[in-house]
């Protein structure tokens, strides 16, 4: 089917003998991505239409149909530049005429004047208009940046397979918004030897995906598809006037928009903000609380202040927005000053003067603190739903002290059943499954192996000792999927910096993963065995530099002339010599110097120097992974001109925005994907490991090391265009919209009227 389709499309002529193979085999392909059946087509037949959408540029039929176009234009040059025309009165006239466009071509382009661009259709992907791909591709401002097309960079055969996975996830219609989801949803394949069934995905595999092997296209062209084509749907699906804003918030959210939301989106336009639509973290955040009733909510919002380590933030119209610190906190404290000021600089002039009145508790600490059970959860999340509140003095199942983090998990989720779980090294994590790959109630083994809840013992991570799992209105820096914190930006205005200082140019850096921090992520001492020797910064390490951890690395390699993929082993010292440039740094942090825990970690852990950041910006890939909490570096790492791997379980306020695939890379927590997605760019490590009798592997240096680049510069463009200091005032302006309804005597009159 899909070869007849190219077929009909004009591309029968192509022989690539890799090309052929990879649609002769329906079955393969369609597996990875199976193509949208459109209305025009329900049962699946070839209709005019669909033929439209799967056209990647090629010219009109007709084109073929008459002289080959490169004969043409041969003979024609050939008369036009022979002797009798050009030294013809005629021939003099046209070139002067030409020399001329020439002439005012470099002026315009030096000057730096452009005027708008025209994309033609033919060169758009399938399923972008014309809108979308000219914010992404050809901005019309000229100070801003532009994204690059990851696929752009492949060779030749590759690039058709992936332009045939755009265009198989692509649909000329636009697609409804999925709150919960997000993106498109594409059954990809499975591996025969783990699970039964062709089609069968494990829910407990990452829910990213795990993927089939020999002779299948390799799963990253998959991806890189899906992230761009899931990118760009957000941007074409973006508002672009206050009515539509309106409409798509009803159409979310079910109510209208806060009072307010007028100015608010004045304010987001000016600014030029690109995802205008994307905030349906802040919903996620406050549905719970839609639940109670002002008096009860308020009622918490004062148990809230009285949680140490908070400062209270209290806005009043007219006179601006003030921090009051709560007890044990001082006002001469560099880092509370430093935080809670950070706060205060995302409600600038502008927005306090139109802000309704308010207070809401900010959390200083780094870690999420609101822990609750799920059927208090379940209960006040299913009255949100139904705009229902639930009734004052009402008993909710408030769970003791003892309250531990897998009863905050659904009865029917693997970490509240107590299933254990063995991660999959044959799995990436997909753009769609990004938030649910982070899940610890889905997911495990998340739980022995990241510091955060390694320790639900101690007081240093551990949330539950201080609130017993009462829910509390609480503005925090992280959150954990799970827990019922409200979800705020940390911002230090210190260091906050939109031009990269990063001068290596991209063929000058060095080609390995590079990665250096503290072993930080819990307090460390023989109150829990040697279970911190799991947490995720001490694994890294030690899976990295310690031969003994693993006994063999597979690594999925890419068959340099199809695309096919195929395992390899090799031993864990081949691929840190290949591929790693990573170690813990400093000295042992966060540890009991008493009980020896101290002296414990500097035996187990031979610790490196600490670097600058132009060091790390030296390296063509970077790692970010947890610390305490999120890590403040992932933003000045994508804008180092570097491709950042990140792996963590915090998501952040513009998680929801972040470009999988297309402008970094995420890693699973127990990275045992990292080596293939390296592998992916930069060709297979040297020295195969045994068994390897496949050919056509090439080893040589970056075998798509392009792809690479144009995705490190999508990072940097990304930040530019989305995280900029704006973008934050924006989406706290919005929040603080939704938080003052809430909080408001009448929340019906804060309310945007129809």
């Amino acid at each position: 089917m899909w070869r007849s389709t190219w077929r009909s499309c004009g591309t029968a002529t192509r022989d690539s003998a890799a090309f052929n193979k990879a649609y002769s085999e329906p079955a393969k392909l369609s597996s990875y991505a199976p193509i949208d059946r459109s209305p025009q087509s329900p049962s699946g037949s070839t209709s005019s239409r669909y033929q439209e959408d799967i056209n990647l540029g090629d010219p009109p039929r007709s084109y073929y149909t008459h002289q080959p176009p490169a004969q043409r234009f041969l003979r024609r040059a050939h008369a036009l530049l022979s002797p009798k025309v050009l030294l013809s009165g005629r021939g003099i006239t046209v070139g002067g005429v030409l020399g001329s466009v020439v002439l005012l071509w470099i002026i315009l382009n030096l000057s730096g004047t452009s005027s708008k661009t025209v994309i033609p259709p033919s060169k758009r992907p399938a399923g972008y208009n014309d809108k979308a791909y000219q914010l992404l591709y050809y901005p019309e401002h000229p100070n801003t940046c532009r994204f690059q097309e990851p696929g752009a960079g492949l060779t030749k055969d590759e690039l058709e397979v992936y332009q045939s996975l755009q265009a198989a996830l692509s649909s000329p219609h636009k697609k409804p918004h999925s709150r919960w989801q997000g993106g498109i949803k594409l059954d990809l394949p499975t591996s025969p030897a783990v699970l039964e069934h062709e089609g069968e995905v494990s829910e407990r595999s990452h829910l990213g995906y795990k993927f089939g092997l020999d002779g299948n296209i390799h799963p990253i062209f998959s991806l890189l598809a899906w992230g761009e084509e899931k990118f760009a749907g957000m941007v074409q699906r973006r508002s672009e006037s206050l009515e539509e804003a309106v409409s798509e918030y009803k159409k979310r959210y079910g109510r209208n928009p806060p009072r307010g939301f007028d100015k608010w989106w004045d304010y987001a336009t000016k600014n030029n903000v690109l995802l205008p639509d994307e905030y349906d973290s802040i919903e996620d955040s406050l549905a719970p609380f839609r639940a109670f009733t002002r008096r009860d909510l308020l009622s918490r919002l004062e148990e809230a202040k009285s949680v140490r380590d908070t400062v209270i933030l209290r806005h009043r119209r007219g006179t601006g927005t003030s921090a009051v610190y709560t007890a044990g906190l001082s006002e001469n404290d560099y880092w509370t000053n430093r935080r809670s000021d950070g706060q205060l600089l995302l409600i600038p002039e502008e927005v306090r003067r139109v802000l309704p009145d308010f207070d809401i508790v900010f959390g200083l600490k780094d870690e999420p603190q609101v822990l609750s059970d799920w059927e208090t959860k379940a209960k006040l999340y299913d009255l949100s739903a139904h705009n229902e509140k639930l009734p004052e003095n009402s008993p909710l199942p408030y769970a003791s002290s003892r309250l531990l983090f897998p009863n905050s998990c659904s009865p029917s989720t693997p970490l509240r059943q107590g299933l254990p779980e063995e991660p999959s090294h044959l799995a990436f994590i997909s753009p769609e499954s990004h938030r649910r790959a982070q899940d610890p109630c889905l997911h495990p083994y998340i739980a022995d192996n990241h510091g955060f809840l390694i320790d639900e013992k101690g007081e240093w991570t551990n949330p539950v000792v201080r609130f017993g799992g009462k829910l509390l209105p609480l503005l925090c820096l992280s959150k954990v999927e799970g827990m019922t914190d409200l979800g705020g930006i940390p911002f230090e205005e210190e260091g906050f910096d939109l031009v990269s200082k990063d001068k290596t140019p991209w063929s000058s850096k060095d080609e390995k993963l590079y990665w250096r921090g503290q072993c930080t992520g819990l307090f460390k001492s023989k109150g829990h065995g040697h279970r911190w020797r799991q947490s995720h910064r001490a694994r890294l390490h030690k899976m990295v530099n310690d031969p003994s951890t693993l006994k063999t690395v597979p690594v999925l390699l890419t068959n340099a002339d199809s695309g096919e993929a195929k395992t390899e082993v090799f031993s864990p010292t081949q691929i840190r010599e290949w591929g790693y440039d990573i170690s813990l740094s400093g000295k042992a942090v966060q540890c009991d110097q008493e009980d020896g825990t101290c002296a414990d970690m500097d035996q187990v852990f031979k610790f490196a120097p600490l670097d600058s950041q132009e060091k790390a910006n030296n390296h063509k890939y970077l790692f970010d992974i947890d610390g305490n909490a999120w890590t403040s570096r992932f933003r000045r790492l994508m804008m180092s001109n570097s491709l950042v791997f990140k792996s963590t379980i915090f998501p952040e306020w513009n998680t929801d925005i972040l470009p999988e695939w297309f402008a970094y890379v995420p890693i699973k927590m127990d990275y045992t994907d990292t080596p293939s997605v390296l592998a992916f760019f930069r060709g297979s490590p040297p020295e195969k490991g045994s068994g390897s009798s496949w050919p056509s592997f090439s080893a040589e240096k970056g075998l798509r090391d392009e792809v690479a680049k144009r995705m490190a510069d999508n990072g940097r463009c990304w930040v530019e265009r989305t995280w900029r200091k704006e973008d934050m005032v924006v989406y706290m302006y919005r929040f603080y919209l939704e938080w003052a309804r809430l909080v408001h005597e009448d929340r019906g009159d804060l309310e945007m009227a129809d």
